[in-house]
């Protein structure tokens, strides 16, 4: 919203319609190529794809007038491009899907309900919305960041006035917009779910990875884990003596790697508690920030708690897994207490995905749910140690796969309705990264049971990353 006019940009600053064009003609090159690839699905669904269906339809024509504000002196781009080169994701994901699908979209009736710091809340459908004040034609100078701009006229006003209609109080400080998913309205979109696949996927590989760990396990209870394995499959005196090599070498670099990524992660979460964590004290090194420090005493006071002996490691280890158990569990029960509160698990639709994006996505979301799985292997590296191993490690590693499948799953049902609810808060706080996901759950809990249950929450995951650091060192 404008609240009055700009400083003129210059003409050099916009791009050019030549650099335009080319930006349109790299994108139809790739849909082109695109086509090749979907030639199975079809000659209808290639014929879309080719040559997709792009007639705007017009409406009923409102009655305006001209505003003070408009951009003069501009030539608009033209209709085709106005209406057909759209970023609106709840339509698609690609420039053109909001053509196709918004004309699905059913605006009437439509309604916007005014509450909160106003004299009296208010309702307002379509057609008054419309009236409520006169309709003026602006022209706006949009520049894109992805390197493209337009001349587009709008129709509307402006919503300071709207503001005025609704009469807010004195006390009230900014404007929260809130929509409601219907699913009945927006099933135009056509997406394509796949969430429920990445569950599947990845327990059918954790399954399969653990049969294969379970039986080499049995088979060859001895120390060492992958480095023995590798030597009694392929031969000691053979090709097992210099993989069981490349094993170690390559472990001496992943180790590591794994240890200061839990420490980083720590001093992440770390910065939820002390936000000037994030500062950097040397004004000369700005890359170098206080969590750098945090991290570097995190891998230095888990060596030391971990230099002492077996019986002292135990203790310790069952103390950090206790933890463990207790963040799980207030996550999932704050959860779903935050769910039954605030009407289940109503989720929001995403935009029409093409399929490249939707395999891309479960292929990314596979990865991490990976690593949730990880772990379960572990007893095979202390094979020797473990009584009756050939019954003992099958069932470790498979019982470890159902109750991590079953945490997984409790859990991401209980964080469903906070993203929905928390996701966008969370973000605005200022926090990036670790510590959005830190505010989350501190955001469920204390939906649930107050803000010291947020904290404590909060404490006990920055307690889980201690354990996470632990292990792998």
């Amino acid at each position: 919203m404008l609240i009055g006019k700009p400083p003129d940009i210059p003409s050099s600053e916009i791009t050019l319609r030549a650099e335009y064009d080319r930006y349109m003609n790299r994108r139809r090159f790739l849909r082109t190529a695109a086509s090749t690839a979907v030639a199975a699905l079809g000659v209808e669904r290639l014929a879309e794809v080719v040559s997709p269906r792009i007639t705007a339809h017009a409406g009923t024509k409102l009655q305006t007038v001209k505003s003070p504000l408009t951009t003069t002196g501009e030539q608009l781009t033209s209709f085709e491009d106005i209406t057909h080169y759209n970023n609106f994701y709840e339509f698609g994901v690609e420039k053109d899907q909001p053509a196709k699908n918004a004309g699905g979209l059913p605006t009437r009736p439509w309604t916007v309900r005014i509450d909160g710091k106003v004299k009296q809340p208010k309702t307002f459908d379509i057609d008054t919305l419309l009236k409520l004040r006169p309709l003026e034609d602006r022209v706006y100078r949009h520049r894109c960041v992805e390197a493209w701009s337009m001349v587009i006229p709008w129709v509307g006003y402006s919503l300071s006035e709207f503001i005025n209609q609704c009469d807010p109080l004195p006390s009230a400080k900014y404007v929260q917009f809130l929509s409601y998913y219907d699913r009945h309205v927006e099933k135009w979109t056509g997406a394509v779910s796949y969430t429920h696949l990445d569950v599947y996927k990845r327990q059918a590989i954790a399954v399969a990875d653990g049969l294969v760990w379970a039986e080499l396990g049995a088979a060859f209870p001895r120390a060492g884990g992958s480095y023995a394995f590798l030597r009694e499959i392929y031969g000691p005196e053979r090709a097992g003596n210099w993989l069981s090599f490349l094993y170690v070498w390559q472990v001496s670099f992943t180790a590591p790697l794994s240890i200061a990524s839990g420490c980083i992660g720590l001093s992440s979460f770390l910065a939820w508690f002390w936000p000037g964590l994030d500062a950097s004290p040397v004004a000369a090194w700005p890359a170098l920030h206080y969590t750098n420090f945090a991290a570097a005493s995190a891998c230095l006071l888990v060596t030391a708690l971990l230099y002492r002996n077996l019986s002292s490691i135990t203790r310790l280890a069952w103390v950090l897994f206790a933890g463990v158990l207790a963040a799980i569990a207030g996550v999932i029960v704050s959860g779903f207490y935050h769910a039954a509160a605030t009407g289940g698990w109503q989720m929001p639709a995403s935009g029409a995905l093409s399929i490249p994006a939707a395999l891309g996505g479960l292929a990314q979301a596979t990865l991490l749910t990976t690593y949730c799985y990880w772990g379960y292997y572990n007893i095979c590296f202390l094979g020797g140690e473990v009584r009756r191993p050939e019954r003992t490690i099958p069932r470790a590693i498979l019982l470890s796969v159902l109750f991590v499948s079953a945490f997984y799953v409790a859990m991401n049902l209980a964080a469903l309705p906070a993203i929905r609810d928390f996701g966008r808060d969370a973000a605005s706080h200022g926090a990036a990264g670790a510590s959005v996901r830190l505010q989350l759950v501190a955001d469920i809990a204390a939906s649930a049971f107050g803000s010291l249950a947020g904290r404590l929450m909060a404490a006990l995951i920055v307690w889980t990353c201690l354990l996470y650091t632990s292990r792998c060192v």
